[in-house]
């Protein structure tokens, strides 16, 4: 999220992790990104 919509944000660090639900493409997209990134371990697991 990098902080760029602190709404967002607080809306999903307010929702239970079993309430919120991807799509698998969003899912595929979002891992790709994070195995790209400098930092894929830390970003693995956030």
């Amino acid at each position: 999220m990098q902080g760029k919509n602190s709404i967002l944000k607080q809306k999903l660090e307010s929702t239970a992790t079993k309430d919120i639900a991807v799509c698998s493409i969003v899912k595929a997209e979002l891992f790709y990104g994070a195995m790209k990134s400098a930092n894929a371990e830390r970003n693995l697991t956030l």
